[in-house]
């Protein structure tokens, strides 16, 4: 089971990222960037509101922090900041392959990915830096570099 989030949620989430950006950047050369960022947040409401209705209504069984429990007393203001990066990946992405293409757009979020998780790892979940991660790196910002020179 280890092997199928180590490899296989990984794989699935990329292969996901590009076809959902390929898809939102054909359906803004038809209606609008402005207009697929919005299908998206539609999708996603409808996609969110079902799956939390299945979990609340315990219909698939999940692990228990997948479980609503919503408390308004304790929602801070900070809690809206991922839907706005997430808004800013849904509009960036499809843009960025529009100007420099696919390949280049995701090597490039791949670096940053790689370096800003680094920084979260260490300061914020405590995981210290290794060698082989420091090296894997290393070879994303060469890919990187060498993508951008062809």
């Amino acid at each position: 089971m280890k092997t199928i989030f180590q490899w296989g949620l990984p794989i699935g989430l990329g292969i996901a990222a590009v076809v959902q950006a390929g898809l939102n950047r054909k359906i803004a050369g038809h209606w609008g960037l402005s207009t697929a960022v919005l299908l998206n947040s539609l999708g996603i409401f409808i996609v969110s509101g079902i799956f939390l209705w299945l979990c609340a209504s315990k219909i698939i069984s999940v692990p228990d922090f997948m479980l609503p429990r919503l408390d308004l007393k304790t929602f801070q203001l900070w809690y809206l900041i991922p839907g706005v990066l997430g808004f800013s990946l849904v509009l960036g992405i499809p843009l960025g392959i529009y100007r420099i293409g696919a390949l280049q757009i995701f090597l490039g979020l791949i670096f940053a990915q790689i370096v800003t998780s680094f920084m979260w790892d260490w300061w914020v979940e405590g995981i210290t830096f290794s060698w082989n991660r420091v090296i894997g790196g290393l070879l994303a910002f060469l890919g990187v570099f060498v993508a951008s020179k062809s």
